[in-house]
């Protein structure tokens, strides 16, 4: 009797266990997302080099909701760094790296550059991942809409992000 009782608690136990199991490593091989990272600076440094050109760099952090409530990367948190530059003769360029970090830890890695700076344009590459997301590679574009009066330094805004992935 006894050795069926922990067979009974053992089965039980892996039941309820299997539902968490699939849903945490659980993702297609590929797929598409579209969503809303919205980030603030923390850390951020502008250098005047002259009237013409001005340096920049630091690191923002925010989250990414997805636009259907759930699935890839919803409630990540994502922290970002950035650099660029403006010169008054060749406009603005920016770029820098990310890593988005989901609810079960796991984490994915990308690099992103603006093609159009002066629009908030720009695009991203996934470069790797952990978890659920290593080996990954993917691509996608953002539109970055900038928060606050344009009277003052760039602090908080939002991108939204449309993108693909692909697991090996």
């Amino acid at each position: 009797m006894r050795f069926s009782q922990q067979m009974l608690v053992a089965y039980t136990a892996a039941a309820l266990l299997v539902p968490l199991v699939a849903t945490a490593d659980q993702l297609p091989k590929r797929g598409s997302y579209s969503g809303v990272f919205g980030w603030y600076v923390n850390a951020g440094e502008t250098v005047p080099v002259s009237k013409d050109h001005v340096v920049w760099g630091g690191f923002s952090n925010g989250s990414f909701r997805n636009d259907t409530g759930g699935g890839f990367l919803h409630a990540a948190i994502v922290k970002c760094s950035f650099a660029g530059q403006w010169k008054a003769d060749t406009g603005a360029r920016n770029g820098g790296d990310c890593v988005a970090i989901d609810r079960d830890g796991d984490q994915l890695t990308f690099v992103w550059k603006c093609t159009d700076c002066d629009a908030g344009k720009g695009e991203f590459q996934t470069t790797d991942g952990t978890g659920k997301y290593a080996g990954i590679k993917g691509r996608g574009t953002f539109v970055q809409t900038n928060a606050g009066p344009p009277d003052r330094p760039v602090v908080t805004g939002f991108s939204t992000w449309k993108g693909e992935w692909e697991l090996p």
